[in-house]
Order: structure tokens, then sequence, then C-alpha cells
């Protein structure tokens, strides 16, 4: 899952509903990909735009894309080429972009 949530992973164990919402996701089995801040202001900065993933770290890459298009910044995942084998078929997925 990608996308601009509006809710702050910066205030993971300082305020309930975001606490709630991240243990929610873990305990889906996702994982959080973006953990810096998306959205620079001039009291600071939130970490709005969020990539959640039940894919292993090494499979992903996730990076924060710098422009003033919008007030925030954008986020890119590359995902890595991953093979799994169902049914004895072997099924590929190339990276997305």
């Amino acid at each position: 899952m990608v996308g601009d949530f509006n809710i702050d992973l910066l205030k993971y164990n300082l305020v309930s509903n975001v606490t709630n919402y991240m243990n929610a996701l873990s305990s889906s089995g996702c994982n959080v990909f973006i953990d810096k801040p998306t959205r620079i202001t001039t009291h600071g900065g939130s970490c709005i735009d969020h990539v959640y993933s039940n894919f292993f770290s090494n499979q992903l890459f996730n990076f924060i894309i710098l422009g003033d298009i919008s007030d925030h910044y954008g986020t890119l995942t590359q995902v890595k080429k991953i093979i799994t084998k169902i049914k004895n078929k072997i099924h590929s997925t190339e990276s997305l972009i």
C-alpha cells in the first residue's frame, strides 16, 4: 500500500491513534518503509506519505523524492524481482517503477 494517508508516522508512540494504527498494520504483517519526514514546514516535519508491504525489506527499495510541486514530497518504491513457486509453476514479478 502506498499513498498520502495524512497520518503522521513520526507521532508513533506519542499519540494513541497513530500508535494503534501502526500496531494494527504490524499485526497484519505489514512493514513500514518510509520513516522520515515527507512534509516540511517552518514548524517542523511530518511523515504523511506511507509505503507498507508484507515483502521483506531486501525486496523493496524506497526513496523520498524531493521537489516543490506539492506541499510535501513524493515517494518512489522499486520492487526487486521476486520469484515464487506455486504448484510446480514458477511465476516472476519484474521491477515496478
